[in-house]
């Protein structure tokens, strides 16, 4: 490794600052899926084990890891860095120079417990924006333009909640904002769909404002540190408004691209058929266009990473997904790949290997199975990061920008999606 990765001058994909070599993430959401599920990854820390496991990775031509930081582990009380969790920190570093793969850290998250002081709100509790300052001011300290460190993610599929203490809080003073201070102040609105009603709107608005403010806090943090490193959110797909996680208005992530663009430096959409099994034609069909509008509604003047996807198959995960082959997921992935590549500028599945305790599809959606063992998938995905990082798949296609008038957008986020 040499250079920080930063964006190239075509704003299409990404470069190592000091080659001038252009690198094209081609990777996976790594954990070590030995660890149980929710996998415990700085509990049950295993250095020769996560090492062995990234030699693995580099023989199917991963460049690039993301991994996750839990809070409990790496920022017990707000205002404490453990020591303890960054030396094992430390260690993927080291792993990660060893292997030649990329890291992408994200900020800390509740994969290993809630501290008190994210509760009742991770977004907006003062507790919480004070911890994930503390968190920051350190560690774009001490990994300042570390080169093994592809980009920092802030949070791993971000939602702002509907209600809260402090949410109910910050809505009376956006609507004195907004409105002045005579304005009557209401309560939230019910979650409920209610098309095009004025106060859901705003409040939605106001949710919005509220993730807004939560990255800005973060971004000026590792900015005024003097850290270089690229930064980049990983979008839940809810943050896409024609489709929401539960088709009511709290299931809109509330992070939206088009604004956040002026704060973190590329997107990352996150993506799965959602719409039902994708074995069946039509539906893959329409799990394609969703996938390609998601992409698109991305800020499409930079690079966009489809940071988290994938497609079981090798076994059952439950009663509503039931069994799937080996070709099912090749089959899947094989075409996500194919209609996305000239559009996206990395990919990044999930996970590395299969992960028997999980209960979705985690269980079955590895590039290799729970022992390490190659699955068609995995041998197919291993040919594409050999073509695409050796540049022999430009970008081909035409990136034409997904964008809703305001009048569709306010009538998507106030009726819960289509």
């Amino acid at each position: 490794m040499q250079g920080l990765i930063q964006i190239n001058n075509e704003k299409t994909g990404f470069i190592d600052s000091v080659s001038d070599k252009p690198y094209i993430p081609v990777g996976v959401n790594y954990y070590d899926h030995e660890t149980g599920w929710a996998p415990q990854i700085w509990k049950q820390f295993d250095e020769n084990r996560v090492r062995r496991q990234f030699y693995k990775m580099k023989e199917y031509g991963i460049n690039a890891a993301r991994f996750f930081i839990a809070s409990t582990a790496f920022l017990p009380e707000k205002n404490r860095i453990d020591e303890i969790a960054i030396e094992k920190f430390d260690k993927y570093i080291a792993i990660a120079k060893e292997t030649d793969i990329r890291i992408i850290p994200t900020g800390p998250d509740h994969w290993e417990g809630v501290p008190d002081y994210c509760k009742p709100d991770m977004y907006c509790n003062p507790d919480a924006l004070e911890a994930i300052k503390t968190y920051w001011e350190y560690m774009a300290v001490r990994y300042k333009n570390e080169p093994a460190i592809f980009a920092w993610d802030l949070r791993n599929e971000p939602m702002i909640y509907w209600d809260s203490e402090p949410m109910r809080n910050g809505w009376k003073k956006y609507l004195k904002e907004k409105y002045g201070e005579n304005v009557k102040l209401t309560d939230i609105p019910d979650d409920e769909p209610d098309e095009n009603n004025q106060l859901l709107y705003d409040y939605q608005l106001y949710r919005e404002q509220v993730a807004y403010n939560w990255t800005k806090i973060q971004t000026n943090t590792i900015r005024n540190a003097g850290d270089k490193h690229l930064i980049t959110i990983g979008y839940i797909q809810w943050s896409f408004p024609g489709f929401t996680g539960n088709k009511k208005p709290s299931g809109y992530a509330a992070f939206r691209p088009s604004e956040l663009a002026r704060l973190i430096d590329f997107d990352c959409p996150h993506f799965y058929p959602t719409l039902g099994d994708p074995v069946d034609p039509e539906i893959k069909r329409k799990n394609i266009q969703y996938l390609l509008d998601w992409i698109c509604y991305c800020d499409l003047s930079r690079p966009v990473v489809l940071e988290e996807f994938g497609w079981y198959g090798g076994g059952e995960i439950n009663e509503y997904q039931p069994f799937r082959s080996h070709e099912d997921q090749l089959d899947w992935n094989r075409a996500l790949m194919e209609e996305t590549i000239g559009i996206a500028s990395g990919w990044l599945n999930w996970p590395f290997a299969d992960t028997t305790s999980s209960t979705d599809i985690s269980k079955f959606s590895g590039l290799v199975t729970s022992d390490l063992q190659p699955k068609p998938w995995g041998i197919a995905f291993k040919d594409y990061a050999e073509k695409l990082t050796q540049g022999d798949i430009p970008f081909k296609k035409e990136r034409v920008q997904f964008t809703y008038s305001e009048e569709e957008f306010r009538r998507l986020i106030t009726r819960g999606g289509n």
